[in-house]
């Protein structure tokens, strides 16, 4: 017999209902839509969130109690408002499971409940602003990733540390993972967050909703080359920041305020003015090299050792300076983006009849891995089902089979037969399921009667 539920518990099922609706509803109306397939997706996405809010299907769907990324639903009415006996999911799987006729594609359905988990999330926990050293601090312990500048290149960016009422750093962690992004206020007067590291994950959509709750401005993406202005502000305006310069004049890889010119060194002061648009000049040595630094033009290739004229250098995204075989060995480009990327960070992609090197973004948002054989496998090709509840390729999945109940697929194992049919547990008619009541009943007596004679 389930307890019944108490007043605190019920409380805190309603509220988390109340909460995933209000997200539900905010996401569509943020939604923009510039094709007609997109307008249809949105207008299915629709129907779903109002099946949820109106709970159409009896599940009470809420906000998970236990887990700020997952829903929750209840698989009976009398479990609605006991947290423990309800089931705990993502909400992108649910969507997918109970509304079949919601044909959108795995990125628009990615992408939606991304934002809609992100509204959700108690940003006070997981966000934090730091200043001056800290930021060195957190760029020596290497918070959000390594890159170019962690770890020992961090004593490059005291430029950060020396400037607290320009620049910040804003740090993200849930526990799993960190993430970081410089914050600039402008001489415009503007709050800007650069770019995020790392460039792609669940974290992004909870900078760019912890961004809009502050008022600040974003860049309109996260890789390089591409983003260098931000939403909200004419793509052509340029940006600046006036720096206070360190002794000795060493300088940070910068992302977006990076260009400067001659004129914009004034010396005597000790200051510098970047740029997001304007300058012939631009702070993107990996070795603290800048104005007042005096080691030439060349740059000392990070493999080899070689040095390397400015004409022939070859950058990494993170920063770092290769010469052109060096570069051409270490570095390849994504099959399906074009960006570059380390060869040892791409990944084979299953495609039909032949197979493509992706970057772990295009991995992370266009493709799955099949929990069997841990390929991974395009996801508009359709060569992925769920078993169980888990992403499983066509090939692996030849071996289950359907629930003649519900219609989904179960390994050989979890799946009874019952007249013509197989049964799930959750589907097999009750005779069947006292019927194997009693007999796991009569195995445990033989067990037990066969322990004792064997003591005896």
């Amino acid at each position: 017999m389930l307890p019944n539920p108490t007043r605190d518990q019920r409380r805190a099922v309603v509220l988390a209902r109340w909460r995933l609706r209000k997200a539900l509803l905010a996401t569509l109306d943020d939604v923009c839509t510039d094709t007609l397939a997109k307008l249809e997706a949105k207008a299915m996405l629709l129907d779903v969130s109002n099946s949820i809010v109106h709970n159409r299907n009896k599940h009470y769907l809420a906000h998970s109690y236990d887990c700020e990324n997952a829903v929750s639903y209840a698989r009976v009415k009398e479990m609605q408002f006991l947290p423990e006996r309800r089931t705990r999911t993502t909400l992108g799987r649910y969507i997918r499971r109970n509304f079949p006729d919601c044909k959108v594609s795995d990125e628009f359905l990615e992408q939606f409940t991304s934002k809609v988990m992100a509204k959700l999330v108690t940003a006070e926990k997981r966000f934090r602003i730091v200043e001056g050293a800290a930021i060195m601090d957190a760029y020596r312990d290497c918070i959000g990733g390594e890159s170019c500048m962690t770890g020992d290149s961090a004593d490059y960016v005291e430029i950060y540390a020396i400037n607290p009422r320009v620049v910040w750093m804003v740090v993200y962690d849930d526990g799993d993972m960190t993430a970081r992004a410089l914050l600039w206020k402008t001489n415009e007067g503007h709050m800007c967050l650069d770019r995020i590291y790392p460039n792609s994950g669940r974290h992004i959509d909870e900078f760019k909703e912890y961004a809009r709750q502050n008022g600040w401005h974003m860049r309109s993406s996260q890789s390089y080359p591409c983003g260098q202005y931000f939403v909200g502000l004419d793509e052509d305006t340029d940006l600046t920041v006036t720096l206070r310069i360190p002794d000795p004049s060493v300088y940070p890889y910068m992302d977006t305020f990076r260009k400067y010119s001659n004129s914009d060194i004034d010396w005597n002061d000790g200051e510098i003015t970047l740029h997001t648009r304007k300058g012939t000049n631009k702070l993107e040595s990996t070795a603290g090299e800048g104005p007042g630094y005096e080691s030439g033009p060349d740059y000392t290739c990070c493999s080899c050792g070689d040095g390397v004229n400015s004409d022939d250098v070859r950058h990494s995204e993170s920063g770092d300076a290769f010469c052109e075989s060096c570069y051409n060995d270490l570095y390849t480009s994504c099959e399906r983006c074009g960006c570059e990327c380390s060869s040892d960070d791409t990944y084979t992609i299953q495609r039909r009849g032949y197979t493509e090197q992706w970057c772990e973004s295009c991995r992370d948002d266009y493709a799955t891995e099949c929990t069997q054989c841990n390929e991974y496998f395009r996801n508009t090709d359709g060569r992925i089902v769920t078993v169980e509840d888990e992403p499983v390729c066509i090939g692996c999945a030849d071996n289950a089979s359907l629930c003649h109940g519900c219609g989904n697929n179960f390994w050989p194992e979890h799946l009874t037969e019952h007249g013509d049919h197989q049964y799930c547990s959750d589907c097999l008619p009750e005779e069947e399921k006292e019927d194997d009541e009693s007999n796991e009943q009569a195995a445990n007596a033989n067990a037990e009667a066969a322990e004792v004679e064997a003591v005896a």
